[in-house]
């Protein structure tokens, strides 16, 4: 769900920007993050040398976060940029972040409720209004479709797993971990969008070493429309690579 809207045609109507992006991942500095991404976008609405800063649309950088990053219990925070010494003034620099978190119990509304506890917990069971049944609806199609999946994970996101614990180490045993953990995260990431993973389940990917099998079960949880579907297709994996792996004892042996 990493979606950019452009709202207005013109500067005169008003022309919006959305950005809007989950995260799950609590080891990132999101308000860094979103400073980056907000400079990224703003860069590309003005041609180099051009100086018209009125062009600038507003931006709002919406992000959603299954936590609570500022700890006040609130499902919205609502951040601007404002002057210190006077912050009754209005800085109107066009520029608001949007933080949702998904547990939040203070503020918000029932509408804002209802969606978040859908973006918790994706199942219709959670579908309660229209704009509910509607995401509901877009995403039960995009489920269908595991090549779309696939195709809109962050990739700068993917190599930041792949590297982290790789870089850190720094040696080829660290490596091999750092890849070995991205792709269990990976994997456990997927599956989270069709409800809580059993724990038993995560023990099981969390025992896998070899990397080859991760890439190919990376693919196959992207792919899965259950986490039932998931755990059958990976009791068959176990069981033919234990046959493989006693084929190959046994021409050894011979």
């Amino acid at each position: 769900m990493d979606v950019e809207i452009l709202e207005g045609e013109d500067q005169e109507s008003g022309v919006n920007i959305y950005d809007l992006e989950p995260h799950l991942r609590k080891d990132m500095n999101v308000p860094k993050h979103n400073r980056f991404y907000q400079a990224v976008i703003d860069s590309r609405q003005l041609a180099s040398g051009e100086r018209e800063f009125d062009k600038l649309p507003n931006l709002y950088i919406v992000t959603i976060l299954n936590y609570d990053i500022f700890g006040k219990g609130y499902m919205k925070y609502c951040v601007h940029n404002h002057c210190e010494e006077v912050p009754e003034v209005d800085y109107e620099d066009g520029l608001t972040f949007l933080y949702f978190n998904t547990r939040g119990t203070r503020g918000g509304n029932e509408a804002i409720h209802a969606l978040l506890t859908y973006l918790q917990d994706s199942r219709k069971e959670n579908v309660v209004d229209e704009a509910t049944d509607r995401l509901h609806r877009l995403i039960t199609k995009v489920k269908e479709k595991p090549e779309v999946r696939l195709e809109y994970m962050k990739f700068d996101d993917i190599i930041y797993w792949e590297k982290k614990d790789s870089f850190e180490e720094g040696r080829q045993e660290g490596e091999a971990a750092g890849r070995e953990s991205a792709y269990r995260e990976m994997i456990i990431t997927l599956l989270q969008a069709h409800g809580e993973v059993p724990s038993d389940l995560k023990d099981k990917i969390n025992v896998i070493e070899d990397t080859g099998i991760l890439q190919e079960l990376v693919r196959e949880a992207a792919g899965a429309v259950s986490i039932e579907e998931f755990e059958v297709m990976l009791k068959q994996y176990c069981e033919q690579e234990e046959q493989r792996n006693g084929i190959r004892s046994a021409e050894k042996e011979a």
